[in-house]
């Protein structure tokens, strides 16, 4: 179809190997991780953490900087009472609107609501008040490679699917 209106083809389909799915939640753990990481660095060592394009390649023969998730401080969010909410707001939702409602199934709305996970975060609070968490974090920072903890820099601004530049302190 593309090339009937003279689109240009590519040669292979871009798909997404999750799809409907957002992050998962050991990517929220792991981020949250990073981010405390790249802090410890900053307010120990002074320094900012820097790395390659690809750091996934490097860190598979660095079994020391990789966090085990299971071992991760974390605290969830009790999500019941939304939940409650959610259904309360249905039931009244159908019965303002059941005369123009088509296809709205309850059954499956509150399956879907009852279903809905419980959201967990890393537990910051214990993690930075945790000694031996510290020491985890030194153990990483002194096993990260030579260059890979920049004095001096400040993080790159954030850019979606993009590389950023660092920028020197004045």
């Amino acid at each position: 179809m593309l090339s009937a209106a003279s689109l240009p083809v590519f040669d292979e389909e871009i798909s997404d190997p999750h799809p409907g799915e957002g992050i998962g939640q050991q990517e929220v753990y792991l981020r949250q991780l990073w981010a405390m990481l790249e802090e410890h660095a900053q307010s120990q060592n002074n320094c900012t953490l820097a790395w390659p394009a690809n750091p996934t390649s490097m860190m598979v023969d660095m079994p020391e900087i990789i966090f085990n998730a299971s071992l991760v401080p974390t605290k969830c969010f009790d999500v019941d009472s939304i939940k409650n909410m959610a259904l309360s707001a249905d039931t009244d939702y159908r019965k303002t609107f059941s005369d123009i409602m088509v296809f709205g199934r309850e059954d499956l709305v509150r399956d879907e609501i009852l279903e809905f996970p419980q959201i967990c975060e890393v537990d910051s609070q214990a993690i930075k008040g945790s000694a031996a968490w510290q020491d985890q974090f030194n153990r990483q920072l002194s096993a990260l490679p030579t260059g890979a903890c920049l004095p001096g820099l400040t993080p790159p601004a954030w850019h979606p699917h993009a590389f950023a530049e660092w920028e020197e302190v004045n």
